[in-house]
């Protein structure tokens, strides 16, 4: 077995489930840089190490609000040049994966925007709470977007009179098919095409990343986590007649298409990861119950 295969089959399944690795690979300078070089024109033609390492300052990610609730964004950071009058722009990347919400998500895309920029205004010195503001670029990743939408981009900004910008919000649609968009097709092999750990590396490195332990490890993970995601009817569930969707289609199934589909992806784990039946079953969380007929389903398979 490969050592990137033991490196997967490692993770634990309390790891894989939380999902978590998305969005600290948006924490990442390399990887906020390739976002920036892409989608804010005052980064066009840099290269991504000059942003992430001269431009690029991490921020924190949580905030209060005035009725003391949390705002908590996925990543925040600053782009900002060394001299006296350069640019400084203040950026925040989120991940939106389920769209089966009870509001406008474009709602709580205007009050994170909003929140960066009223947050300045708390600064003491009376003289910049107006005059100084920092303006902000709000990124959003919709991973499952209405089917009208999908490998699009919608930009908005909000300008004063004379041009001056005080937000941009930038929303990539993405989509399970790749995109003649740069940006758009890094993100779908990125976080929605179902490819492998190395591939995903080699494409990054093709970008000009300098592939760091941290990203090797959020992406391995985040792999790992695909497979039991996709296990809950994203797109197979379709193909074999049951509701698709990453949330409902896995329970709204019948019973005969929700085992053909656990079959397709215990024999694509056991496949991809060079493991036994057993080890796959348990990343899927399947009950020692429910084992006993899947391995007799792979058997007849």
């Amino acid at each position: 077995m490969s050592a990137i295969k033991e490196e997967v089959l490692n993770y634990t399944l309390e790891e894989i489930q939380k999902d978590g690795s998305s969005t600290r690979l948006l924490s990442i300078p390399h990887i906020q840089a390739l976002y920036a070089r892409e989608l804010i024109e005052e980064c066009k033609g840099m290269s991504i190490d000059e942003l992430a390492d001269g431009y690029i300052e991490s921020g924190k990610n949580v905030y209060k609000d005035p009725f003391d609730s949390e705002v908590i964004y996925d990543a925040c950071y600053d782009i900002r040049q060394k001299q006296e009058k350069g640019m400084h722009l203040r950026v925040n990347i989120e991940l939106q994966k389920d769209l089966s919400l009870p509001y406008p998500l474009f709602n709580r895309i205007t009050k994170y925007g909003c929140r960066l920029i009223d947050h300045q205004y708390e600064m003491k010195n009376i003289m910049y709470k107006y005059r100084h503001m920092i303006p902000v670029v709000s990124i959003w990743l919709i991973l499952n977007p209405k089917p009208e939408y999908r490998n699009t981009i919608y930009r908005t900004s909000l300008k004063s009179p004379e041009g001056e910008e005080t937000l941009r919000i930038i929303v990539l649609n993405l989509s399970k098919e790749r995109s003649p968009e740069k940006i758009l097709d890094l993100s779908n092999r990125l976080f929605m095409i179902n490819a492998k750990k190395e591939d995903k590396i080699q494409m990054l490195k093709n970008e000009g990343i300098t592939i760091s332990k941290e990203i090797r490890e959020e992406i391995g993970r985040m792999n790992a986590w695909e497979l039991v995601h996709y296990s809950q009817g994203y797109e197979q569930g379709e193909k074999i007649g049951y509701m698709q969707g990453e949330k409902n289609g896995y329970e709204q199934g019948s019973k005969k298409g929700r085992e053909e589909t656990t079959v397709i992806f215990l024999k694509q784990m056991m496949k991809s990861f060079s493991c036994s039946a057993e080890r796959a079953m348990e990343l899927l969380n399947i009950s020692k119950d429910e084992q006993k007929i899947y391995l007799d389903l792979l058997s007849k398979s």
